[in-house]
């Protein structure tokens, strides 16, 4: 059974039907996903590689309106297995990674998800890949290893002529098979792939629920 983006409410059946688990296990990084509703995505990479779009885009906020960060995270609403309703917490670096190029421990802790950004028109934001990602594989405190995926970025500048393609899907998808991990590619400012994303969070979070059964 698929999820799928939902913003409506549950019904009292369908409450009744939810697990309800202890508060100490509700949160990010828990390792129990059954009857959990919250849930943590960092986006990391380069400045410019779009990430804020990506979560403006995956949220349903203006993705012409970047310019207004907020510290609260956003969130995107899910419906999954068993009438579990979840919420997907966004977090945003708000730039931090422009004094050195690292973000502070606290930004990755108890994230269930890591979104490994780059653009696909800008050779150094790909280059830099495998120095975001020894940032997200850090060891974690009191979490699960995270699932990192790895995301190439405006792809409607190449569709649309107005860049040229710095790096290939071939050559970024070789270089996530050789890190174990998955790679998409999306266009966050026209949409172009984005439900493909929020299918691999709730796919993620059905197979562990189903495991769990």
């Amino acid at each position: 059974m698929s999820c799928k983006s939902g913003s409506g409410s549950t019904s009292a059946k369908d409450q009744q039907q939810q697990v309800e688990i202890p508060k100490e296990k509700n949160h990010y990084g828990s390792t129990q996903f059954k009857g959990r509703t919250l849930f943590k995505v960092a986006i990391v990479g380069d400045l410019g590689s779009g990430k804020s779009t990506i979560e403006h885009q995956l949220t349903g906020q203006s993705v012409t309106s970047i310019g207004n960060r907020y510290v609260k995270p956003s969130n995107l609403t899910l419906n999954c297995l068993n009438n579990q309703e979840v919420n997907v917490h966004f977090f945003d670096s708000l730039g931090q990674e422009r004094f050195g190029g690292k973000l502070p421990f606290s930004y990755y802790r108890s994230a269930d998800f890591i979104f490994v950004v780059y653009d696909i028109t800008f050779d150094v934001s790909f280059t830099n890949l495998p120095n975001w990602l020894s940032e997200a594989q850090q060891p974690q405190i009191n979490t699960v290893a995270p699932n990192i995926l790895i995301i190439g970025n405006k792809l409607d500048l190449v569709k649309e002529s107005v860049r040229e393609r710095a790096i290939s899907f071939e050559q970024a998808q070789t270089f996530a098979n050789q890190k174990g991990l998955q790679y998409l590619e999306i266009s966050a400012f026209k949409g172009d792939n984005c439900q493909s994303i929020k299918d691999y969070i709730t796919n993620y979070i059905n197979q562990k629920i189903k495991d769990e059964q």
